[in-house]
């Protein structure tokens, strides 16, 4: 994740920015003795995830 820091006259505007998964690989199948399915303690198959934040503080 990057960080950005703007300052403004008493406030401070802080912009974050970052990609989860940036090149939307699919998550590794492992055999449970269930069923085929995936680690969910060590990957998300969400895919893709790009997020950006604002934070204003006075």
């Amino acid at each position: 994740m990057n960080s950005y820091l703007v300052e403004m006259n008493d406030s401070e505007l802080t912009l974050s920015l970052g990609i989860t998964n940036l090149f939307d690989e699919e998550a590794p199948l492992l055999y449970d003795a269930a069923n085929w399915s995936y680690a969910s303690k060590h990957h998300d198959p969400g895919g893709r995830m790009v997020y950006l934040g604002f934070k204003l503080a006075r």
